[in-house]
């Protein structure tokens, strides 16, 4: 006859006075242990952040989470993730949302923190998948005539060249911003390319594969220009300080900008290999529908 035995008693327990005499560095490392696979965003909820972000039902996961160096009276808060790769020449991309406009509701500005995260991560590259003719998608951080001035803060975007490709799906522009510290005024120049004819909206194709295969192949050529000055500049292997991550924004940082990037590390590594590329069109295609089930 089967005995009854309680499941409780073949849990393995724990021995209380063994817990007692851990040490604060093992009490610590078991807590660390248990939520090194958790993903939270704690940081989402605090102060003002939900103000500071596009949508309330988009949070920003507190892991790799783009984080701004202190400065007195300024949140270090900007929707912006990291995601690293060992491929391509940028090092790593950074997803953001765009910079907020102004809806109904109160919300803070965030141009400024959206300059600061450009500068302080060193973006050579930024590719942006939103309409800046549109008010509802994205705020001005430049102007987009040639010769044109756009302050905000101590920051300054001047926009050097104006261009376009031979199909019109997206604009090239490249802007010089430099910042006022003290009395003295450091430049940068950064390369933006503006993708006017990808929609996010699930109805209609997001962007005709040899558009996107195009303006991949683009981006990819000033990637390489960044890391040919990196290299130039700081030898062969530079600090990851030193790296120009590929900043990719749209206005909520989700479909079109994880596709994206997704098309982008693919792309190059089936280039590496020798592989044949996006021209058939079939790989980007499938990545795109990816996204958007």
């Amino acid at each position: 006859m089967e005995s009854e035995e309680s499941a409780q008693r073949r849990v393995k327990g724990r021995s209380l006075v063994a817990f007692a005499k851990m040490r604060n560095i093992e009490i610590e490392k078991e807590h660390a242990d248990l939520t090194a696979n958790e993903r939270h965003f704690v940081r989402f909820f605090k102060a003002d952040n939900m103000n500071r972000s596009q949508y309330d039902n988009v949070p920003l996961y507190d892991k790799d989470a783009v984080r701004l160096l202190p400065c007195s009276g300024v949140s270090d808060f900007v929707h912006a993730s990291k995601v690293i790769t060992s491929g391509g020449e940028g090092g790593y991309y950074i997803i953001a949302q765009t910079p907020l406009v102004n809806p109904s509701k109160p919300r803070i500005d965030t141009q400024y923190n959206w300059l600061r995260m450009l500068w302080e991560f060193n973006v050579y590259v930024a590719v942006c998948l939103v309409n800046l003719g549109h008010e509802s998608e994205c705020d001005y951080y430049f102007n987009r005539s040639k010769g044109e001035t756009y302050k905000v803060n101590n920051f300054e975007i001047t926009t050097l060249d104006v261009g376009t490709d031979v199909n019109w799906s997206w604009t090239y522009y490249r802007l010089k911003i430099s910042r006022k510290e003290g009395k003295k005024r450091y430049e940068r120049v950064i390369q933006l390319v503006v993708c006017r004819n990808w929609t996010d909206d699930p109805r209609f194709s997001p962007m005709n594969y040899r558009d996107l295969s195009d303006l991949l192949n683009f981006v990819w050529s000033l990637e390489n220009d960044s890391a040919s000055q990196r290299r130039a500049q700081h030898g062969a292997v530079g600090e990851r300080s030193v790296l120009h991550p590929t900043l990719v924004h749209s206005r909520a940082g989700m479909n079109r900008a994880e596709t994206y990037v997704a098309a982008s590390i693919f792309g190059r590594h089936m280039s590496a290999k020798q592989t044949r590329t996006l021209r058939s069109g079939k790989f980007s295609v499938n990545i795109i529908h990816l996204f958007y089930l």
